[in-house]
């Protein structure tokens, strides 16, 4: 994967077409050696093919960085304008330089995508990411997302712990007909049609059920497009305002009875009370012993429960089968730690620029937040541009 003779061939190339100008040798010599040095410090994830894109953009912005302290340490040793002139014209050609080194460096399948912009399908997660703090989707994200789905023809997921409910009216206001992933992957809808379908035995709902309420914190049931709680508390009223759906109100004893008899279960449960009572039942549910549950906080105040291996990743690779699209050909944009899977199996994954930290050292790139158009920004960026 590493050309181990990159520094000579870059100035080679520098000489050649230069041979009048000692300048630009002894540029290219110094390019040489800040990219071999760059190199060096990865040389494990070369030696042993484990190397991210995450690393690639690693180095290319390292190279960026520098490219101009090397313009600088000209101007900082040279006393004539006419050298100093000279340079200031060539630094964008330096630039250009530099990436086609990258290419040399990294010249394969995945790294190729990257350059050439040869993405076939878009995730987007919608909490943090499509919708900005205020719960709406800006005019400029709407747009720009039409221009890819509807100009580019590059089909737009919206993927989310969300039910569809929660979901199809976004994709109406985008202007998007694609099938939706919910629930973090237990579910895939498609114009009604249920293409993948998910659920929790109900001996682990009941189990989690008597957890809960022992602690006295809320907790809703999803199954399908059915958002069901026992009564109508706070935090209902709150994620009610939120998502803009009323709940059912159901005895719970009643469902567990019907989906029993049905060999069925809900895809998701979802858990909600304050941060400190979040972190408690997290360490509780940690130490529950279930091969069925996938169990993480969604947020501070809310801990999301869905079918064990079933994620967005999951869901998004069904539909890599089903559109036939390979995984580096993917851009997935998210915000959160249940984006994590997903940011790190596309070709090209974005953290939004509110993500936590943890989420933002996984991904490829790191975009604006979601009230500065991020979304946006990032498809304009490897899509539009």
């Amino acid at each position: 994967m590493f050309n181990p003779y990159i520094a000579g061939k870059i100035i080679d190339k520098v000489i050649y077409g230069h041979q009048n100008d000692l300048l630009w040798p002894l540029l290219g010599l110094m390019i040489g050696v800040t990219i071999t040095k760059i190199v060096i410090r990865y040389r494990y994830q070369l030696m042993f093919e484990r190397i991210s894109q995450n690393v690639i953009f690693t180095i290319r912005e390292e190279l960026y960085t520098r490219l101009p302290q090397l313009d600088f340490s000209f101007y900082d040793r040279t006393k004539t304008g006419d050298i100093m002139a000279r340079m200031t014209g060539d630094l964008e050609a330096v630039r250009q330089f530099t990436a086609w080194a990258i290419y040399i460096i990294f010249e394969n399948e995945r790294t190729r995508g990257i350059h050439m912009g040869n993405f076939k399908m878009v995730c987007l997660d919608i909490d943090g990411t499509l919708l900005n703090s205020r719960h709406e989707i800006s005019d400029k994200t709407k747009q720009v997302i039409q221009n890819v789905a509807n100009d580019k023809h590059i089909p737009v997921i919206l993927v989310s712990a969300r039910m569809p409910k929660g979901m199809l009216f976004l994709q109406k206001a985008l202007n998007i007909v694609q099938p939706i992933i919910c629930y973090s992957g237990a579910l895939i809808w498609n114009h009604g049609d249920l293409q993948l379908n998910i659920t929790i035995p109900v001996s682990d709902v009941k189990k989690v059920y008597t957890i809960v309420k022992n602690l006295g914190i809320h907790i809703s049931l999803y199954k399908d497009d059915e958002w069901y709680i026992e009564e109508m508390d706070e935090w209902a009223k709150q994620e009610s305002e939120i998502t803009s759906i009323t709940p059912a109100i159901s005895d719970f004893s009643n469902l567990f009875t019907i989906w029993e008899q049905e060999s069925t279960g809900p895809n998701k449960i979802l858990c909600m009370a304050e941060s400190p009572d979040i972190q408690q039942l997290d360490t509780t549910m940690k130490e529950y012993p279930s091969n069925h549950l996938n169990i993480y906080p969604s947020k501070p105040t809310y801990l999301e429960i869905m079918p064990k291996h079933t994620t967005k990743t999951s869901a998004i690779e069904f539909l890599c089968e089903e559109f036939d699209i390979l995984k580096n050909e993917i851009i997935a944009i998210g915000d959160n730690y249940n984006d994590m899977n997903m940011i790190e199996f596309a070709g090209l994954g974005i953290a939004m620029g509110n993500a936590p930290e943890q989420v933002k050292q996984i991904a490829n790139d790191i975009t604006l937040s979601n009230d500065e158009d991020g979304v946006a920004e990032a498809l304009k960026k490897y899509i539009l541009s």
